[in-house]
């Protein structure tokens, strides 16, 4: 029986899976899987009725969403396949092509193998009521195989602590901020080219848009928030989760905020909605981060 507490998920850099390949937990649902539609002339024929033989298989498409709870060596295998640049010491700096990558998935009856794989977005969240950070990766592959039951490679799933947002220090303009939530978006608005073939031919990353929405109480402390001049405020997130010997600082140079008034929704504290773009300036990329992945 397909149980889904026995799936299993891995990543690689090149063929083939193997020992080496790393191992994932993921939040379901897993949404990374082929679809194929079945293509029918659906034409004039003296019936109603579709007849079998007048269709056909038409072209695979390749991709989903996969959430993994983020920790510290998790952020060190994936920023680049993110952001682009390879490691350099603990910075990630963003490039303008993205590394492939193959993906494994396990669920028991069958192993489904996911070959030329970008990340086409990746949305890392968190809030008071729901403090796991998590990040929700948005993958496009070029192909997906399928595998018997038992070719998945013998790995060992991590076992390092989860980020949490309560550690979150959220710094805007120079003052530290308070949040009851974030969400940062890296889009690079990835697509995958179909031709005449039966599968994607490549992966178009075609953009790069970084946001940052957070919501923090609409007092004394944030009005200077309500329509800062162009060409924006410098804002950093940090995290240095405590009993981990690991740290993480994004810096976002030019934090574009439009005006968009709080609202008031209730008698409790009037909540007050951010919902910025991260440009570039003359000297620094719209994202860059430093990550010591090291753990205790």
């Amino acid at each position: 029986m397909g149980q889904g507490a026995l799936a299993k998920f891995c990543v690689d850099s090149v063929l083939p899976f193997d020992t080496s390949s790393e191992p994932y937990e993921y939040v379901p649902p897993f949404g990374l899987k082929a679809s194929q539609p079945i293509i029918d002339i659906g034409g004039v024929r003296g019936t109603r009725s579709h007849h079998a033989a007048r269709s056909r298989k038409g072209a695979k498409t390749v991709g989903g969403d996969v959430t993994l709870p983020v920790s510290a060596l998790m952020l060190d295998a994936w920023l680049p396949r993110i952001l682009g640049a390879a490691k350099s010491g603990t910075a990630f700096a963003v490039a303008e092509t993205l590394p492939e990558f193959q993906c494994m998935h396990d669920t028991v009856e069958k192993v489904f193998s996911y070959t030329g794989c970008r990340v086409s977005k990746a949305v890392f969240k968190g809030s008071a009521g729901s403090p796991l950070i998590l990040v929700t990766l948005s993958i496009l592959a070029l192909d997906r195989s399928t595998g018997n039951a038992g070719t998945f490679p013998v790995l060992t799933m991590p076992v390092e602590a989860p980020y949490l947002f309560n550690e979150l220090v959220l710094t805007v303009d120079g003052t530290d901020r308070e949040a009851e939530d974030f969400e940062l978006t890296i889009d690079n608005v990835g697509s995958a080219m179909m031709v005449n073939s039966f599968t994607a031919s490549r992966i178009n990353i075609r953009d790069r848009i970084v946001s940052l929405s957070f919501t923090n109480p609409f007092e004394s402390g944030s009005v200077d928030l309500l329509d800062p001049d162009l060409p924006g405020l410098a804002a950093t997130l940090v995290w240095t989760p405590s009993g981990l010997n690991s740290s993480t600082t994004i810096t976002l140079p030019a934090l574009q905020i439009p005006a968009d008034d709080p609202t008031v929704q209730a008698k409790d504290q009037i909540p007050y909605k951010i919902n910025a773009i991260a440009r570039r300036t003359a000297g620094a990329a719209e994202i860059a981060i430093t990550h010591n992945s090291a753990v205790a």
